[in-house]
């Protein structure tokens, strides 16, 4: 039996790109059937075995939240993550996500992130993804790769705090680079022309004291502010350019997730 509450309503949702269930909810969802070349995992089933191989590891999983877009075809699974040896972070908690598709479009992929305690911005980064989809022999690399989901985490989790440190220690006082940087996000499509002005309101008024320092740290937090309520099943791939925009443009001498990730 699976330990997280299993109550059976779906939340209601006018989200253009999805609502929130239940895990319960997910499981009794339709899978497609499978064929020769598509071996469909059903969502419950892939965070499940996930979410009972990192419990065995010792970590402590609560607060689960699950993701469907609005046709039932790609799902984010989400949990919030605590274990002794775990970095503590400065004012965030650690969360991990299992991402999985219906569609034959969107490979399993899992993701390490932080929550900000201030503002509840989640910013899921460091995808370490299967490299095959849901191909033959799906089922055979699946307990493979669950293992190096689960053994690779606190790693993860560990480069994705030294970065944050980066960026705390990172001076931002130049209105005139902050300006540049976000119209370099702008310019390559990870906000629209209406956000420009949303992400320099958050950087100029923070929401919270915690954000007024004029570092990188406040910087990246206007822009995880701004993407607060947007589509989760791309919040990942946004913060990934962010934070290589901001390593990029500031000269942050830490290492990216993703790039680590890619290592693992």
């Amino acid at each position: 039996m699976n330990r997280f509450s299993r109550q059976t309503n779906a939340v209601p949702s006018r989200l253009p790109w999805g609502s929130k269930y239940s895990i319960a909810d997910i499981d009794n969802m339709p899978v497609p059937e499978a064929t020769s070349s598509y071996q469909p995992v059903p969502q419950g089933t892939l965070f499940h075995l996930w979410t009972d191989r990192m419990s065995k590891a010792g970590y402590m999983l609560t607060e689960d939240e699950h993701w469907v877009t609005n046709d039932k075809d790609v799902f984010i699974s989400k949990v919030r993550v605590t274990a002794p040896w775990l970095a503590s972070g400065m004012g965030f908690t650690w969360e991990a996500a299992m991402i999985n598709s219906y569609n034959r479009q969107v490979a399993i992929k899992n993701a390490v992130g932080a929550n900000v305690f201030v503002c509840t911005n989640g910013c899921l980064s460091a995808e370490y993804m299967m490299r095959t989809k849901h191909t033959s022999g799906v089922w055979d690399r699946l307990n493979m790769y669950i293992e190096r989901c689960v053994t690779t985490f606190a790693v993860r989790a560990q480069t994705i705090n030294n970065l944050f440190d980066g960026f705390r220690n990172t001076d931002a006082s130049s209105y005139r680079q902050v300006d540049h940087v976000v119209c370099r996000a702008y310019r390559e499509n990870i906000i629209p022309a209406s956000g420009i002005g949303q992400v320099l309101d958050h950087w100029r008024r923070p929401e919270h004291p915690e954000f007024m320092d004029r570092n990188v740290w406040s910087l990246y937090n206007a822009f995880t502010s701004y993407d607060r309520g947007r589509n989760m099943f791309e919040r990942g791939t946004r913060t990934n350019r962010i934070q290589e925009i901001l390593k990029d443009e500031f000269k942050v001498n830490e290492a990216l997730p993703q790039e680590i990730a890619n290592t693992l």
